[in-house]
């Protein structure tokens, strides 16, 4: 089997050379919890480990970037939606969404005014009033 250079291959293929798989393991060996999971103060166990910036298919950042230990559930659907919307949609007691970013916490009149989640789909921002 001759050599394959790693940045010549698409990025999805990286999560099987055996360099991101010792990676994965060292990382869930050290960190066992699910990190998002103990922010709520619940404790589960970590079966993934996430950039936690993502590396957008650039190989130094792939390598070295930051990990964090996240359970299944919290990587596809918690992670994906901060990654996507820039915000988290967790709701508090209150039944308001807890982080700042989210469009539900922008300033009144003007929604959009705040990066992240702020802005409506699209990255359109939308004012409230009279002929909208």
């Amino acid at each position: 089997m001759s050599y394959v250079d790693p940045l010549t291959r698409p990025w999805r293929e990286w999560y099987q050379l055996e360099v991101w798989r010792r990676r994965r393991r060292l990382q869930l060996r050290h960190h066992p919890l699910c990190a998002m999971c103990l922010a709520r103060g619940i404790t589960t166990p970590a079966t993934v480990a996430d950039h936690i910036a993502s590396h957008g298919g650039d190989w130094n950042a792939f390598r070295l970037g930051a990990l964090q230990s996240l359970c299944k559930p919290c990587h596809d659907r918690g992670k994906r939606l901060l990654d996507l919307d820039g915000c988290s949609h967790e709701i508090g007691d209150d039944g308001w969404p807890t982080d700042p970013r989210h469009r539900a916490n922008a300033p009144r009149g003007v929604v959009g005014s705040t990066p992240g989640c702020a802005t409506w789909p699209g990255g359109r921002t939308k004012k409230f009033g009279a002929g909208n």
